[in-house]
């Protein structure tokens, strides 16, 4: 009986799915929801979205699954913002914000230390294809509570007004307003 290429197949066949069990394993385990494992991307475990993602790992993963919540779907910021309405937001971040996500937006405020998942770094993901309107009006607005994260909502603290200014801020890159949270 004449065995000719079989066992080469065999081989090459079972090897294939071997290492497409291996890639689908380690893959895996990039997707978890950093809420459920502390702070992970903080300790610099391979997650999808890198160091410094912290809560918004978790928000991620529930917009790529079913985008912003209905009522935010199409929001627009109403502000061509001027220099004055960044400086406003800068104040209003300093005041709102800054305590966990950092003066400068990367997550290490003093009052974000114990939380878990840590705050995100907003100065990295601001510039970020998802960072759009609705997206962090929605953030800001609903907190985190839609996620999981420790964030708190802003919707009955900020005005919308204030809310947007406050973007407009972030996406100027976190300049730093004089004499906020004095």
């Amino acid at each position: 009986m004449k065995l000719g290429n079989k066992p080469k197949v065999l081989l090459a066949a079972s090897a294939a799915v071997l290492i497409g069990v291996g890639v689908v394993s380690a893959s895996a385990g990039m997707c978890r929801f950093p809420a459920q494992y502390g702070n992970a991307p903080q300790d610099g475990m391979p997650m999808m979205g890198g160091m410094g993602m912290g809560g918004s790992m978790a928000r991620h993963m529930y917009y790529m699954r079913g985008g912003v919540p209905e009522e935010y779907r199409g929001t627009s910021s109403p502000l061509v913002p001027t220099a004055q309405d960044i400086h406003e937001g800068a104040a209003l971040y300093a005041d709102n914000c800054a305590t966990c996500h950092g003066a400068g937006g990367f997550g290490d405020g003093e009052g974000g230390r114990d939380l878990s998942p840590r705050p995100a770094n907003l100065a990295r993901m601001i510039r970020m294809p998802m960072m759009s309107d609705p997206y962090l009006f929605w953030t800001i607005s609903d907190g985190g509570e839609p996620v999981g994260t420790g964030m708190l909502a802003f919707k009955d603290v900020l005005s919308e007004d204030q809310i947007w200014k406050t973007i407009a801020a972030m996406r100027a890159g976190f300049p730093q307003a004089d004499g906020a949270g004095e």
